[in-house]
Parts: C-alpha cells; structure tokens; sequence
C-alpha cells in the first residue's frame, strides 16, 4: 500500500487552505484567493503530466537518464510555482496569505516528510539503493520527526524566528543540492558512483516517481513560503513592534504589509510624558498565534 495519494491531497490542498485562512482573516480579498486557487489547479496539472509520464516509462529511458534528471527534474515542479511571483501582484498575495497563517501550519504540512519511512521499509527490504536512503532518507525522516516537535514548541511559543528560519533552511538543503546530487550518484549516467542493485531508478517508477517529480520537491517550496513569509511582521503580530515616543504620548507602530497603522496612550510619566523608541522588539512568547 502506498502513501502517495495521501500526500498529494495534503500537498495540493495545502495553497487552497491557506488562501482560504488568509481570505476569511481579511489578510486578502476573496478574488485574490483565486490565486492561491490557480497555483492548486497548476500543481495538478503537473501531477498529471508527472503521472503520465511515470506510467509510461519516460522518466527510464537512456536518452532521458544521461541527461542528469537528479540535477534539474525535481526543479521543474519549483519552477512552476515559483515563476509566478514575479508577477509583483501574484508574490504580494502569496506572501501576505502566508503571513496570516500561523507558522505551526509550515511545521504541521512537513510532517509528511514522515512518509519517508516507506522507502527505509524498502531499504530493510533489499528494494531501495542503501546509500540513498543514509544519505536523504533518514535525514528526511527525522525532519519529519522535528517538525512535530517544532509545531508543539511554537504552539507554546518557545521558537524564535531566527530558529524557524534556521530549521526551514535545513528542510530545504536536505534536498537541495545535497539530495540531489545523492540521486545522481545512484542513477545510470556520467555521476553514477553505486553501482550495486537496486539504483534509484526503483523511484522513477510509477507511483513511487510523483514523490521526486512533484510531493518532495513541493515541500521545499513550503520551507521556502515558510522563510519568505516569516521575515516582515504583519498587524495584530505583536513579535515586532514599533514603539515611538514623544512628549506627551507614546505611539506603537505596526507594520502590516506596506501600509502601518498607529495608535497613542498618554504617557503615565509625568505631565511631560517620557520619550523612547524600540524598533523591532522580540518578545518570543507571543510567537503562538
């Protein structure tokens, strides 16, 4: 029994919660959640193509193999939705949709990665290349693990954002470029250096070839989502602050977006009040949302 139909539900349905999340929070309006809808239609679409190319043997051909297919296939499903956000209003929706969800929702989605204890099965089993799975399943399998952790810690606030953007640039250098040369090393061509059976072509073949084709390579994107989203604050997060004093009164500044919104109290110090000013205050506790 495989796990790979579970996991493209979960991915591909990942962007359209989001957007849902963002549009009912106000962080964007119900038009712009189409795009988060659009970049759902795009990821089936190219499972569809992946599948049918799975299926039908293209990903084992010689011509296609010598070609180095570790080095740039598992770019394409990034490719096809990162490309978009070049597009300035395409990249400022899916940042601010990502901005309005809680950050336990990225650790929660890279638990999949716990789905790698298939392929450790296989390698027990004599059915998958040793070497692989030492070298990019286990490491996988145990951020998998980690992100269980890293969903409780933040739900308790105890992470801080430079641990989170810490722990997301990890998730992503398992697989790039480390990862990706591995599966080179283990394939048919110029970089083969494991020649014993069974190769990694056990994993280009259907079903098992939608996880290097697209699932993988989606939830290095989320990692990436996780870190671009993650570095500006966004109103209503108190994580940082703005706090401009001035005789008289106090002013809080939040950022929110491109826009800031700003409120005074009456300084309690005085008839004069007292003057200060805290730009980007971290307050760790208040990471849980």
């Amino acid at each position: 029994m495989t796990t790979i139909p579970f996991l493209i539900v979960v991915v591909v349905g990942f962007p359209l919660l989001v957007g849902r999340y963002a549009a009912r929070s106000k962080a964007i309006s119900m038009e712009e959640q189409r795009v988060l809808n659009a970049y759902g239609i795009l990821m089936i679409l190219w499972l569809a193509f992946a599948a049918i190319a799975g299926h039908q043997g293209w990903w084992l051909q010689d011509r296609f193999l010598a070609a180095l297919p570790g080095l740039w296939l598992p770019l394409i499903p990034v490719a096809i939705v990162t490309i978009p956000l070049f597009v300035l209003s395409i990249r400022s929706v899916v940042l601010r949709a990502g901005r309005s969800v809680p950050w336990r929702w990225f650790a929660t989605i890279q638990t999949t990665r716990l789905a790698a204890i298939g392929t450790a099965i296989k390698t027990h089993r004599g059915e998958f290349p040793a070497a692989v799975e030492y070298l990019v399943g286990v490491p996988d399998l145990l951020f998998g693990l980690s992100a269980i952790w890293m969903a409780r810690q933040i739900r308790l606030g105890r992470i801080s954002r430079t641990n989170w953007l810490l722990w997301n640039a990890i998730g992503i250098a398992i697989i790039v470029p480390f990862g990706m040369i591995v599966i080179n090393m283990s394939l048919p061509g110029p970089l083969q250096t494991w020649t014993d059976p069974p190769s990694f072509l056990v994993a280009l073949e259907f079903p098992l070839s939608l996880a290097p084709t697209a699932i993988v390579p989606w939830l290095i994107v989320f990692n990436l989502w996780a870190i671009v989203s993650s570095w500006h604050p966004i109103a209503g997060d108190m994580r940082h602050v703005n706090v401009i004093g001035s005789p008289g009164e106090t002013s809080v500044d939040v950022g929110n977006r491109s826009t800031h919104h700003r409120f005074s109290v009456n300084g309690r110090s005085g008839s004069r009040g007292s003057t200060q000013r805290v730009i980007g205050v971290h307050r760790p506790r208040l990471l849980r949302r």
